[in-house]
């Protein structure tokens, strides 16, 4: 064999090569070793340095020692004198800190789609300013050809008798229409429980009104609520100029005259950041913005300057269901103003601290989204959030679609533009209402301000409208929210920020939810019968269902959560968010539904709490309803298993035998 190694060529030879050029150590015996380091005083300088002025004072004094005695009371001396300073600068210190409250230096910041609440901890209500930046617009004829020829919401009119042409109608598409039906069907089922009465031929009289109805001029010295609109030759653009800035942040930004000269971005869309390349093209812009509409709102409502950002704190407020990109892009952008230090907490948790309750049902109506997450004793249940891909902007639009079948005398409205858009805005906050009381033909007047144009006043009539339009918060399929507007918004996920992923398996790694799983797969408790219902409660009890369990071909997503479009009604969500909340103790259950805590914009809509109750009563199950459900399904399970102990028994027999 050793001849046969030699002939190949891979005999070992040994050629004395060191392995590395670093010069190897020898291991050191762990049994004889041994080392006097920090054993004696001499060692030590301060017993040495002591030791050596005990003798100096003791013996002989030679003139060496003494100027080393010498030196040695100078450095003591200045020892002394140093620690004075530092005890009369912590004393400042504290003096300072007694002169300001606790909270008083951390600043609040909670983004939002629609505007961007900030306030200082010890306020008791926070500032908001519209999450809306306006900058130059270098292709303004592109601006005024696409006003030109997108108008929202897109409609056309259509005659009903060819003969009269009085008779037109505004049509918008059949899915709208059949909606509606719906939706007035249970209107009026709503409104006999409660026996109010219909007057008939409402919706003709109001019409038929709203077509003779004629405008009034009002110059701007009889307009109280005049809007003064920026001009390019206004204060505000001089004082730009001066300062080297271009661009206009906040409630000035939609007073701007010239549409076409600015183009108006919004940072966040949807609860994320806006990466439609028509207004951005690099994550940096995204960023600069939200630093410019952050850093500018604080010196002008709190006079916090920029140099000033480094002695305050940050608490900021993301969401439930978070990304974890937004809330590290969110993070950068604090840390890069100069702040101290930032705090995380979510939406969720910081409405109930602010409503001083421990557990609940948190509601949060946004202007593009609406999210619901339980939260118990502080802390929220991970499967119970949701989030919903409509909001208070989609009950405007809908209600602008409703006028204008009612022939309101604003058939030229394109909400593409801003002050238009803000109009809207006005109408739903002042008319839109659930109370059932106010449903009848109500006569009203807006006034209409537009740049450039005079300032108009209108008297209108309305009946229904004001209640359809929020309706669809239980009738999603009013919105229409699959549309393109809204597929293009999830379209760009992702193109400029990149989604978190795992390291390993490269799968997105952003919280999931059971609740938002069942919705997106349209498996919610609320389409189950009674004996389903138990049957699905009692495997949530015993965890073989649970947010983690992918295998279950139930709770499978055919594509990625983030890019669903979710139309489940408003009531069904939180049925089933407090379903999945209280898997593992279903006495919760009277808890979360008592307390259901609705906040946001959307939640200013009068009388939205009673027809909520009223809503969840209706389509919540029987057997969700049981105060002794637990006790319930502790039965079920002990007979299950005294059945499957039978079962056992007989076999054990049959061997036996």
């Amino acid at each position: 064999m050793a001849n046969i190694i030699k002939q190949s060529g891979i005999e070992r030879v040994e050629n004395n090569l060191k392995f590395s050029l670093f010069q190897q150590i020898n291991v050191l015996n762990q049994k004889n070793y041994y080392t006097d380091y920090l054993k004696k005083d001499d060692q030590i300088t301060f017993l040495r340095d002591r030791k050596e002025l005990y003798t100096i004072k003791r013996g002989r004094k030679s003139k060496a020692d003494k100027e080393k005695l010498l030196q040695l009371e100078k450095e003591k001396e200045k020892i002394a004198e140093t620690i004075n300073n530092e005890e009369d600068e912590n004393n400042e210190d504290e003096d300072q800190a007694d002169n300001f409250p606790a909270g008083s230096k951390t600043i609040v910041i909670h983004p939002g789609s629609s505007s961007i609440k900030i306030g200082l901890a010890t306020d008791v209500f926070p500032k908001s300013i519209p999450n809306v930046i306006a900058v130059p617009n270098f292709s303004p004829e592109e601006t005024k050809d696409y006003l030109k020829e997108n108008i929202s919401p897109q409609r056309e009119t259509i005659k009903t008798n060819n003969s009269n042409n009085d008779n037109e109608e505004v049509f918008f598409n059949s899915e709208f229409n059949d909606a509606k039906k719906i939706i007035f069907k249970n209107f009026k089922e709503r409104m006999k429980y409660y026996k109010r009465k219909i007057i008939p031929n409402s919706h003709e009289t109001v019409v038929n009104f709203n077509k003779k109805s004629q405008s009034e001029k009002i110059l701007d010295i009889n307009d109280p609520h005049k809007i003064d609109w920026v001009h390019e030759d206004s204060e505000l653009f001089k004082e730009l100029e001066a300062r080297n800035e271009r661009y206009i942040i906040g409630e000035e930004a939609f007073k701007l005259a010239n549409e076409f000269k600015y183009k108006l971005r919004k940072p966040i869309m949807n609860g994320k950041f806006n990466e439609n390349p028509k207004d951005y093209k690099s994550p940096q812009e995204i960023i600069g913005d939200l630093q410019v509409i952050i850093t500018k709102f604080l010196e002008k409502e709190f006079d916090i300057g920029r140099s000033q950002l480094k002695q305050y704190n940050v608490v900021l407020i993301i969401p439930d269901l978070y990304d974890k990109a937004y809330v590290e892009r969110w993070i950068e952008i604090i840390l890069q103003l100069d702040f101290i230090a930032v705090a995380i907490t979510q939406e969720s948790i910081a409405a109930t601290f602010g409503a001083g309750v421990s557990s609940a049902c948190v509601v949060d109506i946004g202007a593009q989204s609406i999210k619901i997450s339980c939260v118990d004793e502080g802390m929220i249940i991970n499967d119970s959030r949701i989030k919903l891909d409509y909001g208070g902007d989609d009950i405007t639009k809908a209600f602008i679609k409703l006028l204008l079948q009612s022939k309101i005398p604003i058939q030229d409205i394109n909400l593409n533009n801003h002050y238009e858009w803000k109009f809207a805005n006005e109408l739903k906050e002042k008319f839109i209402t659930f109370q059932d009381a106010d449903i009848a033909i109500q006569l009203y007047k807006f006034i209409r301000r537009s740049p450039n144009k005079v300032t108009e006043e209108f008297n209108f009539r309305v009946f229904d409208e004001v209640m359809l339009a929020p309706m669809g918060l239980f009738f999603p399929k009013l919105f229409q929210i699959k549309n393109v507007e809204k597929r293009d918004i999830h379209k760009f996920d992702g193109r400029l920020l990149t989604k978190s992923k795992d390291t390993y398996n490269g799968v997105n790694n952003n919280p999931s939810s059971l609740s938002q799983k069942n919705l997106v797969n349209e498996d919610i408790i609320t389409k189950y019968n009674d004996y389903d219902i138990i049957k699905r409660l009692i495997m949530l009890k015993d965890d073989e269902i649970n947010s983690n369990n992918l295998n279950n071909p139930n709770f499978i997503l055919n594509f990625g959560e983030e890019e669903v479009i979710n139309d489940m009604e408003l009531d069904l969500a939180i049925i089933e968010s407090i379903t999945n909340a209280i898997k593992t103790d279903f006495n919760k259950a009277k808890n979360f539904y008592e307390s259901l805590l609705i906040v946001g914009g959307g939640s200013k809509i009068p009388a939205l709490d009673f027809i909520l109750k009223d809503r969840i009563n209706i389509c919540r199950p029987i057997t969700l309803s049981l105060s002794n459900l637990n006790g319930i399904l502790l039965a079920i399970n002990r007979e299950f298993e005294r059945k499957q102990q039978e079962v056992i028994d007989k076999r054990r027999k049959k061997k036996n035998s």
